[in-house]
């Protein structure tokens, strides 16, 4: 079985949201951007309400990954 990358876990909750049609859901929004690519705040999620939530990777771990300070994304997992 094929790891799961956290590029691919971004995307795929991405598309759960979207595809949910939630009418107090406004706006999904990547974090990461091409100068900090392992940021760890991944998603952003803006409601009606004016609320916000962010979802983020507070830790790595996994066949090949080692010890991994927590809220560091190592590149291989990107």
């Amino acid at each position: 079985m094929a790891a799961v990358r956290v590029r691919e876990l971004d995307e795929l909750l991405v598309r759960l949201i979207v595809a949910a049609d939630h009418p107090e859901i406004t706006a999904v929004r990547l974090i990461p951007s091409q100068e900090h690519p392992d940021n760890h705040t991944r998603l952003r999620v803006d409601f009606a309400s004016g609320a916000c939530a962010y979802l983020m990777v507070g830790q790595v771990s996994g066949r090949g990954v080692g010890q991994v300070p927590r809220y560091q994304i190592p590149p291989a997992v990107l």
